[in-house]
């Protein structure tokens, strides 16, 4: 995602303009005025991170290197899989990674390569270890 695409701003844009293009935008993509409209959702919050970088002259500098540097990269991801891209803060790869499964849906689905494409609903017995830590 480019920021500057977000706030509909050209790149030489002054800060006077960033924040008028941010208000604007954050007013008709506020989630109180887009109730349950998931998109609207989406796209505030991509609005206000994209003012988040552009209204700090640090964090904008930075953002304009990362920019110039993947636009003369040609291996850069392009922009539709850079916006597949799983960011995960929480780090569950890891824990995925420990347990040896990712979950999708209620389904399991196991990370291993050898294993088989069966799923399994619940692939951990946790019983024994609740009932020693709370009793039967």
């Amino acid at each position: 995602m480019k920021y500057y695409d977000v706030l509909g701003v050209k790149k030489d844009a002054t800060i006077d303009e960033i924040k008028r293009a941010y208000r604007q935008l954050a007013k008709k993509y506020h989630p109180d005025k887009n109730l349950g409209n998931a998109q609207a959702a989406k796209r505030f919050v991509d609005i206000a991170a994209a003012y988040e970088v552009l209204s700090d002259d640090e964090k904008r500098k930075a953002y304009d290197e990362k920019l110039a540097m993947g636009e003369r990269n040609p291996r850069s991801k392009s922009r539709e899989q850079a916006s597949t891209t799983r960011v995960n803060p929480m780090g569950m790869n890891d824990f995925e990674n420990f347990f040896g499964f990712t979950t999708s849906g209620d389904k399991v689905v196991p990370t291993d390569k050898q294993s088989t494409s069966k799923h399994q609903k619940h692939p951990l017995d946790t019983t024994q270890m609740f009932e020693r830590f709370f009793g039967k």
